[in-house]
């Protein structure tokens, strides 16, 4: 998906919109509730959610509970 002068330059600027946006809702999670409040509401371990904080990376299993979260 290339395009000139204003505008997205390729697929990966909107892969990495949508990322930033989960690492968004993980921290606020954090944030609000700590590691084991947001592992709680995500219904995920709280080494995975400290590990995703700490790294910037999002495994399988995060992923898909953020996007239900998201609905």
């Amino acid at each position: 998906m290339k395009t000139t002068g204003h505008g997205i330059e390729d697929s990966k600027d909107v892969e990495n919109m949508y990322h930033m946006r989960l690492m968004t809702l993980l921290q606020e999670l954090v944030r609000e509730h700590g590691y084991r409040g947001a592992a709680r509401a995500l219904e995920i371990d709280q080494r995975t959610v400290a590990e995703s904080t700490r790294t910037g990376r999002l495994s399988r299993r995060m992923r898909e509970a953020l996007e239900r979260a998201l609905r």
